[in-house]
């Protein structure tokens, strides 16, 4: 004769599996959430690679772009309409209405929703011209970026630059000795920067370095990163 199983059997085991769904499910969600995040990040930086190098079979290697002599909207727009748009499958143009207090104001968002604004870099308080294509990654769909408070640079945003001095797309990321953005540094210096490292120490509108440290770390987000 079978033995079945009580009513209080059941329950007993039902309550079990209950305690360890709720104990176990925040972890996965969280895990998913980052697998999402870092398959993301390595497919914009891929899709704008790739657009790079059809705008250089079309424009000339990076070193001979003509980003102009002004850091202007109006300069912007030349820059990115000729350089840029060409090569991304866009849905729709962003820009905002004014330049009050934001520095990415122009841009596009493409299919999967991410939006990419640009602005150019340089040493313009010297007089310098423009030198470094800015692209800011949002992954929250804005048309523009007017506050930094609105942003999360360990989440929703990343910086990418694509610098003529360089010729190549990369990751923001400034390490403490001089002449590190974008070149030879450590994860140590990715993290410890004392401005812009990604830790939890740092504020989340100015951890800058987190999308050099995801790529660093092989398109993973370890332990010590400030989720």
């Amino acid at each position: 004769m079978k033995k079945a199983f009580t009513l209080a059997e059941v329950l007993v085991t039902l309550g079990i599996i209950g305690i360890v769904a709720a104990l176990t499910m925040p972890i996965l969600i969280e895990k998913h959430k980052k697998t999402v995040l870092t398959s993301r990040l390595k497919k914009i930086y891929s899709v704008t690679s790739n657009a790079i190098i059809l705008s250089e079979a079309d424009n000339g290697f990076i070193k001979e772009w003509d980003l102009g002599s002004e850091y202007s909207r109006e300069n912007l727009k030349r820059v990115v309409n000729k350089y840029l748009l060409p090569y991304f499958k866009v849905i729709e143009i962003v820009e905002s209405k004014d330049d009050n207090g934001s520095y990415a104001t122009y841009g596009f968002r493409l299919a999967d929703g991410t939006t990419l604004l640009f602005s150019l870099d340089g040493s313009s308080a010297s007089g310098n011209p423009p030198q470094t294509i800015m692209i800011l990654v949002d992954f929250k769909g804005r048309q523009a970026i007017n506050s930094i408070n609105n942003l999360d640079y360990s989440r929703d945003n990343f910086e990418m630059a694509i610098s003529k001095g360089r010729g190549k797309l990369s990751f923001f990321a400034w390490g403490e000795k001089s002449g590190s953005y974008a070149g030879n540094y450590t994860r140590e210096d990715i993290i410890n920067h004392h401005k812009y490292g990604c830790n939890s120490k740092v504020s989340k509108t100015l951890r800058l370095n987190c999308g050099a440290l995801i790529q660093y770390d092989g398109w993973q987000i370890k332990d010590d990163y400030p989720w």
